[in-house]
């Protein structure tokens, strides 16, 4: 009879859960995702966006008409410079468009101070003595 008396009184009680737990954190899960809804919903920057284009236009122009000479006589191509140009900013525009969706707060942090190293890095990179040769041999 005594251990029937000690169990009873180490054992702990349960705790009872409220009933509107579950209403509560169904509430909080809407209100995050109506947060969600709205932050997804932004339109594009038509302005920035055309602005954006006629730089690129004006700048793909320039390209082609101040290194077709020298193209020509390099490379025999007269648009040689104007394609890697245009190559290029297809890419960035399509780089433009995936981070555009990208929330830009997660650039924070650590990711931004990789991003620092990595512009180093590629700024160094235009030390390269191969860079010095090019320039020699076309003056």
């Amino acid at each position: 009879m005594l251990n029937i008396v000690r169990n009873n009184t180490t054992a702990k009680p349960q705790r009872e859960t409220p009933k509107n737990e579950g209403v509560r954190r169904e509430l909080a899960m809407t209100k995050t995702n109506k947060s969600l809804m709205k932050q997804k919903k932004k339109p594009i920057d038509l302005g920035l966006l055309i602005t954006i284009f006629i730089l690129l236009a004006l700048g793909l122009i320039i390209v082609l008409s101040a290194s077709a000479p020298s193209a020509l006589s390099t490379y025999g191509d007269s648009y040689y410079f104007f394609k890697r140009q245009l190559i290029s900013a297809v890419i960035g525009i399509g780089a433009m468009f995936v981070f555009s969706f990208v929330d830009y707060r997660i650039y924070r942090g650590k990711l931004a101070n990789i991003a620092i190293i990595v512009s180093i890095i590629l700024l160094a990179l235009v030390l390269v003595p191969r860079c010095w040769y090019n320039y020699k041999r076309f003056n």
